[in-house]
């Protein structure tokens, strides 16, 4: 492939430098890549908010500030958490596009949640989406792998509080069955 399909998609395969190459159609050299595999770890969010959008957002600059001024609270040591809601196709996944995009995310962690519209039970969808994000937890993670991966960062963040914190999170995110309470 030709670089602009590289550089569209290289989060998501490996690839293997060929060099410079004359191209059917094209005048001169261009860069190619070979794919060699799929990349197993990443994270792909439905979709969303990390599409390549070439177009100028227009109309959305408060919506955009106010953002920004969720994101100084986190960077100020206070928690936040942002809602967008709306009709689908109103720009809700531009915006937080263009949110990533500024200089102010240089050094936070954007964890995004998707809320889906189908089925009664997905209330928390939103949330675990997010724990799985931060977690690490894949779509081809099994039960095993993916509860383990939930201990060991709940281990991290409350050493002192690992069994309870662990107990409601795994309820939330349908492993309940694998938890077991500690002693006491």
């Amino acid at each position: 492939m030709t670089e602009d399909t590289f550089k569209l998609t290289e989060g998501f395969f490996r690839f293997e430098a060929l060099g410079k190459k004359r191209v059917k159609g094209k005048e001169e050299v261009v860069s190619v890549y070979k794919v060699l595999s799929a990349k197993d770890d990443v994270y792909r969010s439905r979709l969303g908010s990390e599409r390549m959008i070439y177009s100028e957002m227009v109309g959305r600059d408060n919506e955009l500030h106010r953002l920004e001024l969720q994101v100084m609270k986190v960077i100020n040591g206070q928690g936040s958490i942002v809602n967008i809601t709306g009709e689908a196709g109103i720009g809700k996944s531009r915006l937080v596009a263009e949110l990533k995009k500024r200089e102010i995310l240089k050094d936070v962690k954007l964890l995004e949640g998707r809320a889906i519209s189908i089925g009664e039970n997905f209330s928390f969808h939103p949330i675990t989406d997010l724990l799985k994000q931060w977690v690490g937890i894949r779509q081809d993670d099994d039960h095993v792998a993916a509860f383990r991966k939930l201990q060991n960062a709940l281990r991290n963040f409350f050493p002192e509080e690992e069994g309870e914190a662990l107990a409601f999170v795994a309820t939330l995110m349908g492993s309940r069955s694998r938890v077991r309470m500690p002693k006491g």
